[in-house]
């Protein structure tokens, strides 16, 4: 039998190691820690979760290279992996103080500094930073990310080329293989499309940052909490008879699945479960889309696009599953959770 050797368990004081690092090659003017480590939740595996924080970032879209450059740097140190996010003081300050539902407004609250010094230089401090500036244009930009899964969805509905190909030459072993793996992404768009738009009312609703979180039942709660009854019903409505769990499976079991460590079995993506699964996504994006109108009294530009794909999308699925209704969409499978 071959030993396995564990994985070293991060510290504060490898944090520490790697922020003296970073600040030798980078010289950002703080340097915070956040996430497991800052939290002492850690454990075997776990990696830095750290936030670069510059004067004034000339070019925002440098911060991909500098994260890299970091990542390089914290491994060299310590031999611990990292997640790096790059900032500078005025978007910061904006996405910290001035709004909710935003990544920094949520980790400042625990986040550990491990460096920082004076500012150097001049600063704009009033100058249009490289995010989100507001919990409303962060909601619009959820709505963008909303849209491209809406359009993923669109077409994952109909048969490709390939698969009709396969029909009319008769290799049913083929138009099967490709029919499955096209219903397991209408499943896994579906599931997108839900936290997408979710996020996107979070946000507008100044909630809480819903960060990495993919369950749709903790999304439809953390709207909920920011809403009244009638409309949280109504949003938890749009599922119809599928339950939150068995619809946050599919992000998983449909990119691994043959996986048996996963929960949800590709199998029960059939014609019907998936044509489910687009309903209660569109109708739910319909339904974020309006409480959004509705919180902030506009709607955001990519709205109309998202409303046009969620028309095309309600219009295209009862007619290719005429038997699927409001009052009643068919027997659930077991997802196996």
């Amino acid at each position: 039998m071959v030993a396995v050797r564990a994985q070293p368990t991060p510290t504060l004081e490898d944090a520490r190691l790697a922020a003296d690092a970073i600040k030798q090659a980078l010289d950002p003017a703080q340097v915070l820690l956040f996430g497991s480590v800052a939290c002492g939740t850690q454990n075997r595996g776990s990696d830095l979760d750290l936030v670069l924080v510059f004067d004034d970032l000339g070019d925002y879209a440098d911060r991909r290279l500098i994260a890299d450059r970091a990542r390089q740097t914290v491994m060299g140190a310590t031999g611990f992996g990292c997640d790096v996010r790059v900032t500078d003081r005025p978007e910061w300050e904006v996405r910290s103080k001035r709004c909710r539902s935003t990544f920094e407004a949520h980790i400042a609250s625990h986040a550990v500094t491990l460096l920082s010094r004076p500012p150097r230089g001049g600063i704009d401090w009033k100058k249009e930073i490289g995010m989100a500036p507001s919990d409303a244009d962060q909601a619009a930009r959820s709505i963008n990310n909303a849209v491209n899964a809406l359009t993923k969805l669109l077409l994952a509905l109909e048969p490709s080329t390939k698969e009709r190909d396969a029909l009319l030459a008769g290799d049913r072993r083929e138009a099967e293989s490709l029919k499955r793996s096209r219903l397991l992404g209408v499943c896994e768009q579906s599931q997108t499309v839900m936290e997408t738009s979710l996020k996107a009312l979070v946000h507008a609703l100044e909630g809480d940052h819903p960060g990495k979180v993919h369950g749709v039942g903790q999304l439809l709660d953390a709207a909920g909490e920011h809403l009244p009854p009638p409309a949280a019903n109504r949003l938890a409505a749009c599922l119809g008879p599928i339950s939150p769990q068995d619809a946050s499976v599919w992000r998983e079991a449909g990119t691994y699945p043959d996986d048996m460590d996963i929960a949800g079995d590709p199998d029960d993506a059939t014609d019907e479960f998936s044509a489910q699964m687009a309903k209660a996504a569109a109708d739910m994006a319909d339904c974020c889309i309006d409480l959004i109108k509705h919180q902030l009294g506009y709607l955001p530009p990519a709205a109309p696009q998202a409303l046009n794909r969620i028309g095309q999308i309600q219009q295209e699925i009862p007619a290719r599953h005429p038997g699927l209704d409001d009052a009643g969409r068919g027997p659930q499978p077991d997802i196996g959770l």
